[in-house]
């Protein structure tokens, strides 16, 4: 629920789910709450029917804490909707370096072009960053999408792939 609720609200409940000393708390629950309304915010990856990781895939107008970091928006985006965005991998350690996450972001690609997405978006970090949540640099320019803005220091850095069709 990080990139979908503004700071503030996400903070608040990171907050109060501390002082309960709950595991997810009200953003688990928010996030419960989109599934069941029909939302679907990302995609699975499974081995012998085991979950393994996630990736979550939407259209980027979903992401309101983006409109918050300047450095991930950009002045040109055309605001028609048709963006989608690449906010969050998670890969259980079991299946590090086994190729999940290359496989989720592919998977991610694919949801977004069936859904008639212009582009995708995806904010990575550099490798060995200690906040990689978002995906590694290499992971994005192997799958040719285009640096448009670099991170600096542990920054996020702003990608972008266009797709046809």
């Amino acid at each position: 629920m990080f990139w979908r609720l503004p700071p503030h609200e996400y903070e608040n409940a990171f907050r109060r789910r501390s002082l309960e000393g709950r595991s997810g708390g009200p953003n688990k629950k928010a996030m419960q709450k989109l599934i069941a309304g029909g939302t679907v915010p990302g995609l699975l990856a499974y081995r012998d029917g085991e979950a393994v990781g996630w990736v979550s895939v939407s259209p980027r107008a979903e992401l309101v804490r983006l409109e918050h970091i300047p450095a991930l928006r950009l002045p040109d985006d055309p605001g028609d909707g048709r963006t989608w965005s690449i906010s969050c991998f998670y890969v259980h350690r079991s299946e590090w370096r086994a190729g999940v996450a290359t496989a989720l972001l592919d998977a991610a690609l694919e949801r977004a072009a069936s859904h008639d997405a212009s582009a995708v978006e995806g904010y990575p970090v550099q490798a060995r960053s200690v906040d990689p949540y978002t995906g590694y640099d290499t992971m994005f320019s192997h799958a040719r999408f285009r640096l448009l803005r670099p991170g600096r220091g542990r920054g996020r850095a702003l990608w972008r792939k266009e797709l046809s069709g």
